[in-house]
């Protein structure tokens, strides 16, 4: 059994926390509250042919785009909430592209963040097309704070289309490492 690395010795600064290209394979691991990215328009691929876990201690942003080749697999897993920034999307209602893919699993609940509670039409929310799952309350907290799926996004449109699409992807499955 490999150890888990510590992510600190790759993000110097867990509030803008930029995973380099060549990443190794393996499980990491987070010791308080981690940003992913550094906000729109940035984007991050990870390798090739690998498998990753990346378990956060606390609440995780993805702030970047998160893209998985089909030859790779990726869990992201945190104790507090995990928020995706609300520059993450698409503003095209028919646009299919996924700006987020991999299993994020949170024990709290997964947001999609928004521009604000009142932005239309000023300033209408993004679309965000994810491949791969959403698992939320994974601890399965039975008390009255019981996490969810938060759809705060609104795309001014009328309510033709969701603010959240999610396709499966049965290649993560196959590519999963062996724990």
């Amino acid at each position: 059994a490999t150890k888990p690395i510590d992510l600190a010795g790759i993000c110097a600064d867990f509030s803008k926390c930029v995973l380099p290209a060549d990443l190794p394979k393996g499980v990491y691991t987070a010791s308080s509250d981690l940003t992913l990215g550094t906000g729109s328009p940035s984007t991050y691929t990870f390798p090739d042919s690998r498998g990753y876990v990346i378990l956060v201690k606390g609440k995780l942003t993805l702030a970047s785009e998160i893209h998985v080749p089909h030859t790779s697999t990726v869990l992201l897993a945190a104790s507090g909430d995990i928020h995706v920034d609300k520059t993450i999307g698409t503003a095209t209602e028919t646009d299919n592209t996924p700006n987020i893919e991999g299993y994020y699993s949170t024990d709290k609940s997964f947001i999609l963040d928004s521009f604000g509670p009142n932005n239309c039409p000023a300033t209408p929310d993004l679309r965000l097309n994810m491949e791969g799952a959403i698992i939320a309350n994974a601890i399965y907290d039975t008390s009255g704070s019981k996490g969810t799926v938060k759809l705060s996004r609104n795309m001014c449109g009328g309510d033709v289309c969701p603010v959240l699409s999610v396709k499966t992807r049965a290649d993560f499955v196959l590519n999963a490492p062996l724990l």
